[in-house]
């Protein structure tokens, strides 16, 4: 690209302005081109701009054709009235705003109008409005490429020395060469499968500058740094770049994928299962033991240890997070706690068992403890027990309260306010607050910048990962307490190892409430005996009095269909206690593929609970149907709708809702679905994004999700979808069906093969996660009673 094409030629592709003002919302990425004007609003992560466009493309001009507005996620530098701007996206119509041009990205561009070659001229030492105004009135349309190619006569015009206008040159010539990297990198990534936002990632980030392009074309693998560019795509991008396949970072990026690739949750794998898998993706000409020492000791990717006569690999990341949760849980251990007192206060004032209370003594016997039990012991209880007497004692300033996710959180806050505990539970990343210039897994709170809390519980550990926990607790102040609460029965974390389970076995203090107050008969009893023995148990094929968990026994998925159908219709006919919207729920093993999965049945169930709701052309909600959200967000308050106290609202009057939080459809237009959310009460506005029955937006149907997305909930009924699909039966284990059990705090269903249920109760899946955790945390003390 010649140079004065970037000051003359204000789109990519040799498209129009009229042309991109015809996309439709369906239309693929595209470009604009426009001067910022002003902001119109700003969200959390976006904001509505106006831009004034060109009346003819492909020339400089003084004059606008009309103002558009655009969405999206501003530069790192924020938005410059005047500067011109490439917008990256696609033309929407927005539900409350209209027609937008939503953008993924927004790069700065050379100005094209007087106006905005002056401003931006200005900005620069010597040069000023008068001067500006001359080149212009001098020079014209052209007056930047001018400014490039012959600062001598810039230097003249504007009075300034030869080196102000070399700088100048150089300064314009610097944006042109910002633009071509944009289009460059486009063209690499496009239709390759790299995320949408990764072309202004990879522009912005300091370790490939000057030349981005240039540092992507020449080490392709450097883009395995960031989010969204797994193994498969970057190494597909590096092959069809002409690199040498036999190359020594293939050779040990191939070992590496071979152990990140492994879904089981296992932080440590035998040598042999990673040679396997790397010959299958690499071929005969690997040499394995090279590819190893290699990816350990050249790439820093890996680290290794030897147990007996096996040796074991693992990614280097994780093997860090396990070695700082164990220096840090030493470093706990080693100072005189100060919270006991408060759970002797706990346990005195009444409002626990006596079992609660000796238990929760056990677990604050030191600075760092665990407290853990079984679905319906009453954790939370005796968290909101506790937390009150925590701020009794330091203050609510100096104690917090964390949860995994923003479910969990809302759940505990409402626990927290029945206690008058005085705080409100956040989620960790909240908490220890991303960094959003290093991107997610990287926070601002850490070792070298801890926390001012001197107390922190922690909800939900079961859920929570090796890099989480090692975050979590580098970013614990000096003398601070920690109280883990979760129970490791349960669903093991969806990132890699099990730090509840090896807390517990490297024996940090720990208290255990075994006395179920949640649910009582047959759940009770199912909970206990796969705790105790593994097995299933029995369970009878009918709800009773003393029997409040029954097996329906189906053989095919068409007659778990049936089943469950004839269920839900018993109890929206003939119960005229129970809300089939609000008290019953379906639990299911995955998302797609089986008969019986959640997208499955849930187009199945909204026919058969709610097929008469009100719809819209081509949205898939109905008003009426039951819906999940799937992604802490904020959201338009209804018009009408006044948030009460107890409601989180952002400084722009939006509403949050928690990953995992239901409602209820209460209207549905093409663009925009009504939501009423409870506990508590919000009355929202969702937009819609997308083609026809697209769901368009961060939330779905919610007749059946997965026991996975359940966690942390509870409700009158559930009833438990038990699916013979091969990839159900991956996902399943006692750990999945003990927390399916678990959800209900009334009545339980089974539906599908007893034997089918029976063998997922032989796999536990925390246990089958190899880690070094308990080990490193031996190492870490033998270490530090040597240096006493």
């Amino acid at each position: 690209m010649e140079p004065g094409d970037l000051f003359c030629e204000p789109f990519l592709n040799g498209r129009n302005a009229s042309s991109m003002r015809k996309q439709n919302q369906d239309s693929k990425s595209t470009t604009l081109v426009g001067e910022f004007v002003g902001l119109k609003h700003v969200f959390d992560d976006a904001v509505i701009a106006v831009v004034d466009l060109p009346r003819e493309p492909g020339k400089q001009i003084t004059a606008f054709a009309e103002s558009e507005t655009v969405k999206g996620p501003p530069p790192f530098d924020g938005f410059k009235i005047g500067q011109a701007y490439r917008f990256v996206g696609k033309w929407t119509n927005h539900f409350k705003h209209g027609k937008q041009f939503a953008f993924t990205l927004a790069i700065p561009v050379v100005p094209y109008t007087k106006q905005g070659v002056v401003a931006y001229l200005q900005k620069f030492d010597g040069i000023g409005p008068v001067n500006a105004n001359k080149l212009w009135d001098e020079y014209g349309a052209d007056v930047l490429e001018i400014v490039i190619t012959e600062p001598g006569w810039i230097a003249r015009i504007a009075g300034i020395n030869w080196d102000l206008a070399v700088a100048l040159g150089e300064a314009v010539a610097k944006l042109a060469d910002t633009e071509r990297q944009v289009v460059e990198l486009t063209g690499l990534f496009d239709k390759r499968g790299f995320p949408r936002d990764l072309v202004k990632t990879v522009c912005n980030d300091a370790m490939l500058q000057p030349d981005p392009h240039g540092a992507i074309l020449a080490d392709p693998y450097k883009l395995l740094n960031f989010s969204g560019c797994g193994w498969k795509t970057v190494d597909a991008l590096y092959l069809d770049l002409g690199h040498d396949p036999s190359s020594e970072e293939r050779q040990a990026r191939v070992v590496y994928y071979a152990i990140t690739s492994d879904t089981n949750g296992s932080v440590w794998f035998d040598v042999m299962e990673i040679r396997a898998k790397a010959f299958a993706m690499f071929g005969p000409g690997l040499n394995i033991r090279l590819a190893c020492e290699l990816a350990r000791d050249k790439f820093g990717l890996i680290q290794s240890c030897r147990d007996g006569d096996r040796i074991y690999l693992a990614d280097r990341y994780l093997a860090i997070s396990e070695t700082a949760i164990a220096e840090n849980v030493v470093r706990m251990e080693s100072g005189k706690p100060t919270w006991g007192s408060v759970a002797v206060d706990a346990a005195d004032h009444g409002a626990l068992s006596q079992h609660q209370a000796e238990q929760l003594c056990e677990a604050t016997t030191g600075r760092l403890g665990v407290l853990t039990g079984t679905g319906g012991t009453g954790k939370t209880r005796v968290v909101g027990v506790f937390v009150r007497e925590l701020v009794k004692k330091y203050g609510a300033n100096a104690v917090a309260v964390w949860a995994p996710t923003g479910k969990a959180a809302v759940r505990v806050t409402r626990e927290l306010r029945e206690w008058d505990a005085g705080v409100r539970a956040t989620t960790i990343h909240t908490l220890l607050r991303v960094d959003m210039m290093k991107g997610l897994g990287h926070f601002i709170h850490g070792e070298h910048n801890p926390l001012p809390h001197a107390v922190i519980v922690v909800d939900e550990m079961s859920m929570v990962d090796t890099p989480l926990c090692a975050a979590l607790l580098s970013a614990i102040r000096s003398g601070g307490h920690v109280l883990i609460v979760g129970d490791w029965h349960q669903l093991a974390p969806v990132g890699p190892g099990s730090p509840l389970r090896d807390l517990i076995d490297a024996g940090v203090p720990s208290g255990e409430l075994t006395q179920l107050h949640r649910n009582a008969g047959m759940i009770a009893k199912c909970c206990a005996t796969m705790r105790e023995t593994g097995r299933l148990g029995i369970i009878g094929d009918a709800i009773a009095e003393d029997c409040n968990l029954a097996m329906v026994e189906t053989l095919t998925p068409l007659e778990t269909v049936h089943a469950l159908r004839d269920a839900l219709n018993f109890y929206q006919v003939s119960s005229e206690s129970t809300d089939v919207m609000t008290d019953v729920q379906v639990l299911v093993a995955v998302n797609e593929k089986s008969e019986v999965a959640r997208v499955a049945l849930n187009g199945i169930l909204q026919a058969t609970l709610n097929p008469r709701g009100a719809r819209a052309v081509g949205n898939p909600f109905r008003a009426g149907d039951k819906v999940i959200c799937l992604k802490n967000a904020y959201y338009y308050p209804r018009d009408g709708y006044l948030p009460g106290a107890d409601v989180l609202v952002n400084e722009d009057g939006h509403v949050y809702v928690a990953n995992g939080e239901q409602g209820i459809v209460t209207d549905v237009s093409e663009n925009w679905i009504q939501v009423k959310a409870e506990e508590p009460f919000r009355w929202l506005m969702i937009p819609r994004k997308g083609g026809a029955n697209v769901d368009g937006c961060k939330w779905t149907l919610a007749y059946a999700i997965s026991v996975h997305k359940s966690q942390g909930s509870q409700w009158p009924i559930t009833i438990i979808v038990i699916d013979d699909y091969a990839g159900a039966r991956w996902v399943c284990s006692r750990n999945w069906l003990f927390t399916a059990i678990s959800r209900s705090s009334g009545i339980g269903y089974l539906i599908g093969k007893k034997v089918t249920a029976e063998r997922f109760c032989l796999r536990d899946a925390t246990y089958d996660r190899r880690t070094r955790l308990v080990q490193a945390i031996g190492t870490a003390r033998e270490k530090e009673a040597g240096e006493s």
